[in-house]
Parts: C-alpha cells; sequence; structure tokens
C-alpha cells in the first residue's frame, strides 16, 4: 500500500511540474505577444510621427517660397516708388 501512495504521490509530484511548466511556457508566451505588439504600436507612432515631421517641413518650405515671392514683390515696389520719387 505505500508503494501505492508513494506511486500516487510521485504522479502528483509530476502532474504538478507539467503544470507549473504549462502554465510558465504559456504566461511566457503572452508577455512576448504584448511586447511584440507593443513594438508595432511603436513603430506605428514613429511613422505617424515621420509622417507628420514630414508634412510640417513641406509647409515650411512652402511657406519659406511664399515669404521670398513677398520679398521680390516688395523689392520691386521699392524700385519703382524710387524711380518715381526721381
Amino acid at each position: 500500500m505505500t508503494a501505492l501512495v508513494q506511486a500516487k504521490q510521485a504522479a502528483a509530484a509530476s502532474d504538478w511540474e507539467a503544470l507549473q511548466a504549462d502554465f510558465h511556457q504559456k504566461t511566457q508566451q503572452i508577455k512576448n505577444k504584448i511586447e511584440t505588439e507593443k513594438e508595432a504600436r511603436e513603430v506605428k507612432q514613429a511613422n505617424k510621427r515621420a509622417e507628420d515631421a514630414e508634412d510640417y517641413a513641406v509647409a515650411t518650405i512652402m511657406y519659406a517660397y511664399m515669404v521670398v515671392d513677398e520679398a521680390e514683390v516688395a523689392a520691386l515696389e521699392a524700385i519703382a516708388a524710387r524711380v518715381y520719387a526721381d
């Protein structure tokens, strides 16, 4: 009878170890999935920030072109005013 009890205890211990190993494996899989999703989200956010920066750069360049055009017009008006004054 003692041998039967010892065999059942050993089987229970083995089952417990297998359950713990399975639990740790599943926990690690969940952690890996969370980390992968976090990295994907960070990449998506970085891409969005890059697109926003590119859009801002384009808008700033367009504004600079507009300012240069305004400066050219102002210079021509100054020349015209000087010619008229003379």
